[in-house]
């Protein structure tokens, strides 16, 4: 079985990753341990010639920011991973064009995984509709079972 298990920085994204080995994890099931950004969004300013800049200096702040998290990520899960010998398994970390929940299904369909493992924030009903939610997007968009932890 192929699993995608979705993370991030939060807490309750390692609790799925845990929950994940603690509770279901069979020797030869291969995991994708995956995580979507999204391109960083920096402001523009329009001038009253009609041209648009972009604070090449915030931009360059932001981009370094996120690799620093995408890196610091990257090495907590690939640590964590190493504990399981007979485990196959792929760190995907990748910036995409999409929200979060757009791309982890993308993710698990291009991975051709079997199951999607991810945590939940537990929002509530309103901050979620407001809000929208990543887990909520992956449970109703995926062609595949999805498994929810929450907080």
């Amino acid at each position: 079985m192929k699993v995608l298990i979705a993370v991030d920085n939060s807490e309750i994204a390692e609790k799925a990753f845990d929950w994940y080995f603690e509770k279901i994890h069979k020797p030869g099931n291969e995991i994708v341990v995956g995580h979507a950004a999204e391109v960083a969004r920096i402001p523009s300013y329009v001038f009253l010639a009609g041209e648009m800049a972009y604070p090449a200096e915030e931009m360059k702040a932001e981009i370094e920011k996120l690799k620093k998290k995408r890196n610091a990520l990257n090495h907590k899960y690939k640590t964590k991973m190493e504990k399981y010998t007979d485990t196959q398994y792929k760190l995907v970390f990748e910036v995409r064009d999409h929200s979060a929940g757009e791309s982890i299904v993308k993710m698990a369909e291009e991975e051709n995984c079997d199951v999607i493992i991810t945590g939940s924030r537990g929002l509530g009903a309103v901050r979620r509709t407001i809000l929208g939610s990543v887990s909520d997007y992956v449970l109703h968009h995926a062609k595949i079972p999805v498994l929810v932890c929450h907080k």
